[in-house]
């Protein structure tokens, strides 16, 4: 990834982390040639007996298509 496609994503589960809520966003890679646009939901864990999460699930897909209409 690139830096700053890697530092703003790193903002973005910290922030799931910190609110204990899941965040949606969207991005674009360059990927052979073409822009391709992800959804991107991060889902903190709350793991038993730990009152803050220190882990997330993240579901990443692909909605160029969606995103064309």
């Amino acid at each position: 990834l690139p830096k700053g496609l890697a530092d703003f994503l790193m903002e973005y589960i910290h922030n799931a982390i910190n609110n204990k809520k899941t965040v949606t966003t969207e991005y674009s890679l360059p990927i052979q040639g073409k822009n391709i646009w992800f959804e991107s939901r991060c889902i903190p864990i709350l793991e038993t007996n730990k009152m803050q999460p220190t882990k997330v699930v993240s579901i990443i897909r692909d909605i160029t298509e969606w995103r064309k209409q």
